[in-house]
């Protein structure tokens, strides 16, 4: 397989895992803002109720509906963060600069430029992912498409 190939299939790789988070991001939001309506509409009965059990019954399900939310909360955030762009910070920018050492996306084709000028001018020509920090060593380079670019 030729180097553009390998490179062509990293970044496509990158592209699909994003937009797969995305979607279980989006899926969870909806859940759990379902389950919240849901909450809000027991919590409410519970005031109206005055039979103890029945309170006693609503307030078991209002505790499991909120463990089941804490619970998609927290798969969300061990599921991966969606990746924007690190310079323009536009959450829908899904960044198109890509490092092929640590697999970040860090920044939008748009915003390269900056990047490239902070790398010179800030960073004394060293790259730098700008999600993790990591430094590339000296012998790094980077390539920019009108697509995409990959560093590393």
């Amino acid at each position: 397989m030729s180097t553009g190939n390998k490179q062509t299939d990293f970044v496509e790789q990158y592209f699909i895992k994003q937009e797969r988070l995305k979607s279980l991001h989006g899926k969870a939001q909806i859940r759990i803002n379902n389950l919240k309506k849901v909450l809000l509409t027991l919590k409410s009965e519970e005031s109206a109720i005055e039979n103890s059990s029945q309170k006693s019954s609503l307030r078991h399900a209002t505790a499991h509906i909120t463990n089941v939310i804490e619970s998609i909360s927290s798969e969300l955030q061990s599921s991966g963060e969606i990746d924007s762009c690190r310079i323009c910070k536009n959450e829908d920018n899904q960044p198109t600069v890509i490092s092929k050492t640590c697999g970040h996306g860090f920044c939008c084709i748009s915003c390269i430029m900056k990047y490239l000028e902070y790398v010179y001018n800030k960073n004394s020509g060293r790259l730098i992912c700008l999600k993790c920090k990591h430094q590339y060593d000296e012998n790094a380079t980077y390539q920019v498409g009108s697509r995409y670019g990959i560093i590393g």
